[in-house]
């Protein structure tokens, strides 16, 4: 008998070419099928229709749908770097920190990549830069291997650092590149995220030798300083500005291309980096007769107080700092806060403060957040911005959006958390008045409940600079004067009530209370409980 081809007995018997096609489309369209609305979550964000995947959220959809390969929705955006998608699946609760089928976080992946917009929305929403990835390299490391500058500067001014073997070698092969073209701005990221500029390539050469063997004397002194030189003349001074109006106007916002590097003459030296020592305070403990059982433990309470006077590019403000050390005066002496006090504050400050509190306070603890300086209101995204004093009117990358904020209230762990924000445009931050109604057990009620919410100064207009008694404005005026005169357990919508007509009749603003969009309120309120 002859022996049959070898072709004919390699062929698997039973199923053909197209059947296995066939059986393959079959598990995709039950992958479709089973993974329903949460698989369009994913189609949509790979899609970059935002609008879409906007709806399914609101409609209740996870934010962390699949498609069939089991690539997660905020994976698939990033991926395709559509960054309207990333900022939606952000907002409605994205899990930021996944690893990918790519091996990935969405920062690794977004730094990988050089998308600084993502990297800045990710960084803000509390996307933890420290992590590797199955290679070993973290989010800086791929931004400095890549040489994607914009991402490295937003995780470096964020605190991230090169600590693993990988990411040393790529700055220091990003680092040595800079010094040989002398890039200064360059040399400065670098050394800010911790590379050593005496540390040797593969050659063995460091950034310092090749700075001296070009004679770049600047470059060794900038070394030999630490990565800390004198701060470029400002700008010159623009016009006062006047009592009500707000800062110039923005220009608008690019969504689709990353933002260029700014260049040294609108840039200083990063700042050093604030200190923030949260020494626990001791819970006040309510003696009874305010609506609460007698003996009431409330928790710990903290605050982080933010106060912009002196804008490097923007127009000054007068009352700002001023008000920001009598609110955090106030909070320590009579009501036993633990407080942080930021003066002015760049956007680093003021996400490393979001974030130093995001990652230390737990499930019984009360924060309140005080932002008094410029704010300014994107009308065609619709969208409000806090802007820190390294903000200029051309960039928005060191600005800190209302989303931000939001993302980061919304991923604390504490019980209590309000926003007051005494800027320009800050109503953006809320949705509407919300007054509740007292019935029995209203005051225990608000202590256990989960509390997200915002008191602004203002709605969608500018705020005054002035106005009120001891050199304050006209709100920290009013908020002062309240804090003053209570004398027992206060909540925060009736504090609100008590400030909202003072503000109202002495200027053209009308103070908002609400709870924060998206953040995860449950029907609480915040409660200031008089100690002393």
């Amino acid at each position: 008998m002859e022996p049959s081809h070898p072709a004919a007995s390699a062929r698997p018997p039973g199923r053909s070419r197209s059947e296995a096609c066939l059986a393959l489309l079959l598990i995709a369209l039950l992958a479709g099928v089973l993974g329903g609305c949460s698989a369009k979550v994913a189609r949509f964000a790979a899609a970059g229709k935002a609008p879409s995947v906007q709806k399914l959220l609101a409609a209740g959809e996870s934010p962390d749908g699949k498609d069939w390969k089991g690539r997660s929705a905020l994976e698939l955006a990033v991926h395709f770097q559509h960054v309207d998608a990333v900022e939606a699946l952000v907002q409605g609760g994205a899990t930021l920190d996944r690893v990918g089928k790519s091996g990935m976080t969405p920062l690794q992946d977004a730094a990988r990549r050089g998308n600084s917009q993502i990297v800045k929305i990710l960084i803000d929403a509390g996307a933890k830069t420290g992590l590797r990835d199955e290679r070993g390299y973290t989010a800086l490391g791929w931004a400095f291997r890549g040489r994607r500058w914009p991402c490295a500067e937003l995780l470096a001014e964020s605190g991230a650092r090169v600590d693993t073997e990988l990411d040393v070698a790529a700055g220091i092969r990003a680092l040595s590149l800079a010094v040989r073209k002398h890039e200064m701005d360059k040399v400065k990221i670098a050394l800010l995220a911790g590379v050593d500029p005496d540390a040797g390539d593969k050659k063995g050469r460091s950034a310092r030798f090749y700075a001296e063997n070009a004679g770049q004397d600047d470059l060794v002194a900038l070394f030999d300083a630490g990565g800390i030189d004198e701060p470029p003349a400002p700008p010159p001074p623009p016009p006062p500005l006047a009592a009500t109006a707000p800062p110039s106007p923005p220009a608008p916002i690019a969504t689709t291309p990353p933002p260029a590097p700014v260049s040294p003459a609108l840039r200083s030296s990063p700042p050093e980096p604030a200190v923030f020592t949260l020494a626990p305070p001791t819970p006040p403990v309510v003696a009874g007769g305010d609506g609460l059982p007698d003996g009431t433990d409330l928790g710990r309470y903290y605050a982080l107080v933010i106060g912009n006077n002196e804008y490097r590019y923007l127009p000054k403000l007068h009352t700002a700092v001023n008000d920001s050390k009598a609110v955090a005066a106030i909070l320590r002496d009579h009501y036993g806060y633990s407080v942080t006090r930021l003066e002015n504050a760049t956007r680093a400050d003021i996400l490393r403060g979001l974030s130093e509190y995001r990652r230390t306070l737990g499930p019984d603890d009360n924060l309140l957040i005080y932002y008094a300086g410029h704010g300014w209101l994107d009308a065609e995204a619709d969208r409000g911005y806090w802007l820190p004093v390294d903000a200029t009117d051309k960039d928005p990358v060191y600005w800190v959006d209302n989303g931000s904020v939001t993302s980061a209230v919304r991923a604390m762990q504490a019980k209590h958390v309000l926003v007051i924000a005494d800027s320009c445009y800050s109503g953006k931050l809320t949705r509407g008045i919300h007054i509740a109604t007292r019935s029995p057990g209203y005051m225990e009620r608000l202590a256990t409940r989960r509390a997200r919410v915002v008191m602004t100064s203002g709605g969608i207009e500018p705020v005054m600079d002035s106005g009120g008694a001891g050199e304050h404005s006209v709100f920290a005026s009013a908020f002062l004067q309240v804090l003053e005169e209570n004398a027992g357990v206060l909540e925060g919508h009736e504090l609100f009530a008590r400030l909202r007509r003072p503000v109202a009749l002495n200027s053209d603003q009308v103070p908002e209370y609400a709870d924060i969009r998206k953040a995860g309120h449950d029907g609480g309120d915040f409660l200031f409980v008089r100690t002393r």
